[in-house]
């Protein structure tokens, strides 16, 4: 296979795959081949299978050129490694070269990146280990964003347990695809657990059942929001994690695969349900397996254990926790609450009963409670106090950015109060200089003036400009003073026009190869008729061809322009087109740089042509070229919006 060639090894295994079909076809489960590792793979006594085999692989590759090395070639190995797994007397192990590195491995790592490298190294091995997503707990806890790196002995244990588990070199066995799967799975409150397994034919149990041969271990944990999913979602989380860990098996089987769990809480899901989006999503994959759920209660369930283990349990699962404490309640008692805009200013700040007297100094409005109704303290300079006592650490951090100043234990700007705290304080400032009778709805730049001589955060600005946009009151009964569309600068026609004396040119490019062509040049008359000629060609066309074109096409019907209109493609804007140009007293009119309306008839043809080909054209789009005529044709039958009158009159 060759190195460092873009999608090498994807070509290699495409070309292999097609290569080696008949040995896959004709020793179905005997071979198989991994890019460019190949394995034989047959029974105790079958000496003579396998050289048949080998030499049928050995024809294939000579048949295409393609070479081994005999250095890295073994022949009748009862146990070989291949790809990182011991084969052995029909049983699949993990390869002791890759055990040897692990049973040193240090117990008490210091870093992140540490935890890291060592859940990468042993999660290799998950498929060998059963419960190895709540062993390896305590260590993807250390991951979470936001948590505190913090070696305990609970994480030099699962570190331990895990290289002991897997020096231990345990045993799955290969699958046989004519046998029928056996699921097992189960959920609890923090994680789900699943089992696979094949009836084994050579042994039974006293009763005379088959026994179960294990072919592999998947646990995962619940997140944050998995968490609290209702237990019958939980449940059927479980069985399709369970289908997922191995559904390049599960697909499509002859056999319907047997799915056991503790399905009571599934029953749910047996009555008509209005589905949420997930579940949905879980319906449609459903479709793709063959499956038939078996009760089993959770006590005899096998995979019961992997998704139970006490240690993982949280410690708070049980604790009562109050949402509403009593002191968020008014007392049933208090009057009706209704607040009122008033005109005052506390002139000392950690008084808000003491009013300023004085007529000529400025007050601003202060959402504060009338006093007949409840009781002072409930205004808005208390609340952004209590915010301020709330967030000191905020404030800290904005003191030297932004040069704050302290009166008293009030955080100041600029002789403004510092809002601090979440948004609906924020919110809470700017309806009070917007919203209220007294302030009557003003623009941004007005709230603004009237909130920063008062009130200041950073970032205020935007805050502003996003409230004052999103009121719905201004949106509602407000006139729109700002033009959306750009003022329209038409091109005039001039009086006793003659047809494709003003025209217009542009080109419609990136098409697929038809006939040679892979550009259409489109000629639109824009003074008189508004008729359109669409001529194929070529994307290297330069500027001496687009006037040969023009020439061939147009000039023997209508003669030469006196205006030409387009845009700043090279074959409209180089020298040689403005000189010639020049020479011919043909006035150019190239449109600017992001005008595109300066030629908008060119476009306005584009795209009727595009419509048209996109309706008629073939599965490929290569047949475009031989569509032209009939779409000229088609477009200037059409009545013009101006003249109601066709294209074809004015010819």
């Amino acid at each position: 296979m060759p190195f460092g060639l873009c999608t090498a090894p994807a070509t290699f295994t495409r070309m292999l795959n097609e290569i080696l079909q008949p040995l896959y076809a004709k020793y179905p489960g005997m071979f198989c081949h991994y890019m460019d590792d190949c394995i034989i793979m047959t029974g105790p006594g079958q000496q003579e299978l396998h050289e048949e085999i080998s030499h049928m692989f050995f024809d294939l590759l000579e048949q295409h050129s393609l070479y081994l090395k005999p250095g890295k070639c073994k022949f009748f190995q009862s146990a070989i490694d291949y790809l990182g797994i011991r084969v052995q007397n029909g049983k699949l192990m993990i390869d002791p070269a890759k055990i040897s590195g692990i049973t040193n491995w240090p117990t008490t790592l210091n870093m992140i990146k540490e935890v890291r490298s060592t859940l990468g190294l042993l999660s290799y091995h998950c498929p060998w280990i059963l419960n190895f997503a709540k062993i390896a707990k305590p260590l993807t806890d250390l991951l979470q964003k936001g948590q505190e790196f913090a070696w305990d002995k609970a994480c030099k244990q699962a570190v331990w347990r895990l290289i002991g588990l897997v020096t231990l070199e345990p045993v799955l066995v290969p699958l046989d695809m004519d046998q029928q799967f056996i699921l097992y799975v189960d959920a609890s409150q923090f994680a789900t657990g699943a089992i696979l397994y094949q009836a084994d034919k050579e042994r039974a149990d006293k009763q005379g059942n088959p026994l179960l041969r294990p072919l592999g271990f998947n646990s995962q944990t619940f997140n944050k929001t998995e968490q609290n999913y209702p237990i019958y979602d939980q449940e059927l989380l479980g069985v399709m994690r369970g289908l997922r860990a191995w559904r390049h098996l599960l697909r499509n089987t002859t056999h319907p695969v047997l799915v056991i769990t503790d399905h009571a809480n599934l029953q749910y899901y047996r009555e008509p349900q209005k589905l949420s989006p997930r579940v949905n999503g879980y319906v449609a994959e459903l479709t793709e397996y063959h499956i038939q759920l078996v009760y089993k209660p959770g006590a005899t369930n096998q995979a019961n254990g992997l998704s139970h283990r006490p240690d993982l349990v949280p410690e708070d699962d049980d604790k009562l926790i109050i949402v509403l404490p009593d002191h968020l309640f008014i007392p049933p008692d208090t009057p009706s609450k209704k607040f009122m805009a008033t005109r005052t200013k506390a002139e000392d700040h950690d008084s808000d009963a003491m009013a300023v007297k004085s007529d000529n100094e400025k007050t601003p409005l202060k959402a504060q409670v009338a006093t007949e109704e409840l009781p002072l303290g409930y205004n808005l300079d208390e609340m952004v106090h209590t915010a301020q006592k709330m967030e000191e650490r905020t404030i800290k951090r904005w003191h030297m950015a932004h040069t704050l100043s302290k009166s008293g234990d009030l955080w100041m700007k600029d002789g403004a109060f510092i809002v601090v705290g979440n948004n609906a304080l924020k919110r809470g400032v700017i309806s009070l200089f917007h919203d209220s009778t007294t302030a009557g709805h003003p623009g941004i730049t007005k709230t603004l003036a009237a909130i920063k001589p008062y009130y200041w955060w950073p970032g205020i600005k935007t805050f502003v400009m996003e409230y004052v946009k999103g009121c719905a009151t201004c949106q509602m009964t407000k006139v729109n003073t700002q033009l959306t569309r750009p003022p329209l600068f038409p091109i005039s026609t001039e009086e006793g026009a003659l047809l494709f004396q003003m025209i217009s040119l542009d080109f419609i490019v990136k098409l697929p190869l038809s006939d040679g062509y892979n550009m259409i040049l489109t000629i639109t008359d824009h003074n008189c008729s508004k008729a359109a000629i669409f001529i194929p060609c070529n994307e290297e066309i330069d500027t001496t061809g687009v006037a040969k074109v023009y020439a061939t096409y147009v000039f023997l019907h209508y003669g030469l322009p006196w205006k030409v209109i387009s845009d700043r493609d090279p074959q409209f804007a180089s020298n040689f087109s403005k000189e010639l140009c020049d020479l011919l007293k043909i006035k150019q009119n190239i449109s600017l740089a992001f005008h595109p309306q300066t030629d908008g008839q060119s476009k306005r043809t584009n795209q009727s042509l595009k419509q048209y080909l996109w309706l008629f054209c073939g599965g490929q789009q290569k047949d475009w070229s031989s569509w032209l005529p009939l779409a000229q044709y088609t477009r200037n039958a059409w009545p013009n919006a101006s003249t109601n009158k066709t294209r074809l009159n004015s010819f």
